[in-house]
């Protein structure tokens, strides 16, 4: 436990930050509210020294921002708000602080911009650039989860 805890350590956001962020655009998925979520892996912001920047970073875009979206691959930037995960709802909840940290995501939140691509997608290899499971809609009601379940089979 010990090893895969020190292999998965980064940098977690402690603040909020509003401000460009740069990254390679490594998941596209959607939240538990049907909004595009991007998952961006290399992570620049501005102001910030290297070592205080999260690994992985998840933005949620609002509807004005969702129009077209970049490639897999593709390093794009966006104005973002960011925040450390948030932890448990209530006692005994999903602990989604405990799942980012050991998904390497250090920072959630979410656009009101489109993302505006930087480069052309790069080759993914050695990299798993797939589609997530909504994990917040497990249950496999609405359109997500028969999206999902129609995958698995």
């Amino acid at each position: 436990m010990g090893l895969r805890s020190a292999h998965v350590a980064a940098p977690i956001l402690k603040w909020r930050y509003y401000g460009p962020v740069e990254g390679q655009l490594v998941q596209i998925d959607r939240s538990a509210r049907d909004r595009i979520r991007l998952t961006l892996d290399r992570v620049v912001l501005q102001d910030i020294s290297a070592d205080r920047i999260p690994r992985r970073v998840r933005i949620s875009l609002m509807e004005e921002a969702a129009g077209s979206l970049p490639e897999l691959g593709q390093r794009i930037m966006l104005t973002g708000h960011l925040g450390p995960p948030p932890g448990p709802a209530s006692p005994g909840s999903f602990d989604f602080r405990w799942h980012a940290w050991f998904s390497g995501i250090g920072a959630v939140g979410y656009s009101r911009l489109p993302a505006t691509s930087l480069a052309p997608p790069e080759a993914a290899v050695g990299r798993c650039i797939a589609p997530a499971w909504p994990s917040a809609n497990r249950s496999g009601s609405g359109s997500a989860g028969r999206k999902a379940r129609s995958r698995r089979r």
